[in-house]
């Protein structure tokens, strides 16, 4: 049932809403500093108008059916400096996007995520994570069960708007997907079409990570002053 509903989904409001904006090519990542430029009326290329101009409750409404289909809650145990614990929860679209979501709770449930560390904090963008391999944010792979080379197999569909509180897959590539993901603080419609979002987080959580962009330093063009941790993680 949840499939036919997602085929539903797929080939009706959210194919349009995605397809108008981004068309039907290759997809990948352009970086973050594409949106900062974008936004702050810099490079002006066709792209500014169409892009920005988006009906946000339709898009929250097309989010709200695609977790509705069926989802299942996650939570990360970040601590700051080596003392205070911070718990950000999230709800997981599982059902609409199985393969994306799998990959993720697993690197939590095998402990892949545990120790690594938040290696982006940018405002008006959010935060920047799940490197399991080089945990500097250069590095990253998906759990070895669901691997070939490292990456998913495939991408699954790009159907999540990314608006505050979505957390998304960052892509290494042009259909790829590995462990880093971001939590948005912010709406990104840039990334919309580019990274697989999966998941949004809980109110009170997307407040922290307001206030931690709002308080926290940042050195070398966004890398927490302080180290900012994930010493447990996995199914709520």
């Amino acid at each position: 049932a949840a499939l036919t509903n997602f085929r539903r989904l797929a080939t009706g409001p959210i194919s349009k809403v995605i397809q108008r904006r981004f068309g039907t090519g290759a997809r990948g990542a352009r970086g973050l500093g594409w949106y900062q430029k974008y936004r702050d009326g810099e490079g002006g290329r066709h792209l500014q108008g169409e892009l920005f101009d988006r009906d946000i409750e339709e898009l929250e409404s097309i989010n709200n059916q695609v977790f509705a289909m069926g989802s299942e809650n996650a939570y990360l145990d970040i601590k700051i400096d080596g003392e205070e614990i911070h718990r950000l929860t999230m709800e997981l679209a599982t059902a609409a996007l199985p393969l994306t979501t799998k990959n993720f709770l697993l690197l939590c449930e095998d402990g892949m995520y545990t120790d690594t560390i938040i290696h982006r904090l940018q405002k008006n963008v959010g935060i920047v994570l799940g490197d399991v391999s080089m945990r500097k944010g250069k590095g990253g792979y998906c759990h070895p069960s669901l691997s070939i080379d490292g990456k998913l197999p495939e991408t699954e569909p790009l159907v999540i708007s990314h608006l505050p509180g979505i957390v998304s897959m960052t892509s290494p590539g042009v259909d790829k997907v590995d462990s880093r993901f971001l939590c948005c603080s912010h709406e990104l419609p840039h990334l919309d079409g580019r990274f697989v979002g999966f998941g949004r987080l809980f109110p009170e959580s997307l407040e922290k990570i307001l206030d931690w962009l709002d308080t926290q330093h940042t050195v070398g063009g966004g890398f927490p002053n302080v180290e900012m941790k994930i010493v447990s993680c996995g199914r709520l």
